[in-house]
């Protein structure tokens, strides 16, 4: 394919991406049809801001996966399922186990296919299953401050086109530096304050794009590999490194609520993005950061993959998101787990126990700190 084709690709997803974007926002002003269709308000957020930016994303990756890839159709199907999902939840907050129903069945949908396509194994169908799945969840969590799975999405991009160009997958390389158009448009309307957030369909939607790219690599690297004897399973878990920031964020996030005694699916602001954004006390420099440490895990998992092998390079990328994870969330989390449990405590003679309200899913206000607790308690006595 020519640059001047190339170039003509990225300015056109760049520009339908930023047209939507001004759509969803000027749509607040319009007619009543198009403003109960496409204005959502963002309810978690001190300022003016509306959801469905991950609409942009759709139909800017669309264009270039459509111009790029001779596997389209295996991204569209689950893409429009998980975008129709995240309509209607952040539309109508869909209950936590429909979600998790659609989009079990979109990450079937897409192993399944992809499986089809390169003719593999069950053990393959698998992995691609597992890791689909995680990563649907997982990378809505990530949308949890202004330009963090920007910046994050960004670096992996850059990377994987990196990878692409210098191992001459141009393919790869390409649409790697394509699918950063749609995603720069969306920047210029979530930065600090933010006008516009990714909702529901850009979380799952850029998490389907990451899988779909390492995929599309570890196709290449198969065939790259096969005369040295590559393990081409371990090879498979090696690319899909690209996505173990979102399944680090989910596990760690189920197994710390249920060390707290809180329900798994009930959301609070202990994620590391939280921390990081009150520690720094700018949340731009907090999303830049971990942006950052994100290129440098991946940045060890290409040099183990080179230097070692496959199998050490998913293994010690792991560590090393786990690592950075409980260094910078333990304390937050230890103090949080003493708090979420039961308090009692004796007033004029009366014993009155209280204990931590519980937050909805997706909520993003913080679990109650032990004050809090004591003085609503004050009050019920």
């Amino acid at each position: 394919m020519s640059m001047g084709l190339g170039i003509l690709i990225f300015t056109f997803a760049a520009a339908t991406s930023f047209a939507i974007c001004k759509i969803i926002l000027a749509s607040a002003n319009e007619p009543k049809l198009l403003k109960s269709l496409i204005s959502i308000p963002a309810s978690k957020t001190d300022h003016e801001a509306y959801l469905l930016g991950g609409l942009a994303i759709f139909f800017g990756s669309a264009t270039c996966i459509y111009f790029y890839s001779e596997m389209f159709l295996i991204w569209l199907v689950p893409a429009i399922l998980l975008s129709i999902t995240g309509y209607l939840d952040d539309r109508y907050e869909l209950k936590p186990r429909v979600k998790v129903f659609i989009q079990f069945f979109s990450a079937l949908l897409f192993s399944y296919m992809m499986t089809m396509h390169f003719q593999a194994s069950l053990g393959f169908f698998s992995v691609v299953f597992c890791w689909s799945l995680c990563t649907f969840n997982g990378s809505n969590l990530l949308d949890g401050i202004d330009t963090f799975s920007v910046k994050y999405y960004t670096v992996s991009l850059f990377v994987m086109a990196g990878i692409g160009f210098s191992l001459g997958y141009e393919e790869l390389g390409y649409l790697s530096v394509s699918l950063i158009a749609p995603v720069l448009s969306f920047y210029f309307f979530n930065r600090f304050p933010s006008k516009l957030h990714l909702g529901e369909v850009g979380g799952t939607v850029l998490g389907l794009n990451t899988i779909f790219l390492a995929l599309i690599l570890y196709s290449n690297l198969k065939v790259h590999t096969a005369p040295v004897g590559e393990d081409h399973f371990s090879l498979l878990f090696s690319v899909l490194s690209f996505v173990h920031l979102p399944l680090v964020e989910l596990g760690v996030s189920f197994l710390r609520r249920l060390f707290s005694s809180q329900k798994p699916f009930h959301g609070d602001r202990l994620h590391i993005h939280y921390l990081l954004a009150d520690r720094l006390e700018d949340v731009s420099k907090a999303a830049s950061l971990l942006a950052v440490f994100h290129l440098q895990a991946l940045c060890l998992n290409i040099a183990l993959t080179y230097f070692v092998n496959s199998t050490v390079a998913f293994w010690l990328t792991g560590m090393f998101y786990v690592s950075y994870y409980i260094d910078v969330g333990l304390p937050s989390w230890v103090a949080a787990a003493q708090d979420s449990k039961k308090l009692t405590l004796i007033q004029g003679g009366a014993i009155v126990t209280a204990e931590p309200r519980e937050v909805s899913m997706d909520d993003d206000n913080t679990v109650e700190s032990l004050d809090d607790v004591e003085e609503r308690t004050n009050k019920v006595a």
